[in-house]
């Protein structure tokens, strides 16, 4: 287990990604999704939404990251973090 503590409230969501590198995304109550590495255990990139974010998850190849809200949305976000 790891604290890592950028988000400024309620982390509702996390996903680890199954291929490359040891990344996680999380969803808070904040209306951020982050991407953390956790080889240097920080945020790398973060995604703002206008709600709090209820679900993230990555797709299968690990290059998109897909969040959902309050609002009952799913939005696609691509990472520009190099990886």
């Amino acid at each position: 287990m790891k604290r890592m503590a950028e988000h400024s409230s309620y982390v509702n969501s996390c996903c680890p990604s199954r291929r490359g590198v040891p990344l996680v995304v999380s969803g808070s109550d904040d209306g951020t999704a982050k991407l953390w590495d956790l080889r240097v255990k920080g945020c790398l990139q973060t995604f703002p939404e206008k709600y709090q974010v209820t679900s993230v998850a990555f797709s299968d190849a690990g290059d998109k990251i897909y969040t959902g809200g309050i609002e009952n949305v799913v939005r696609n976000c691509r990472p520009t973090a190099s990886r």
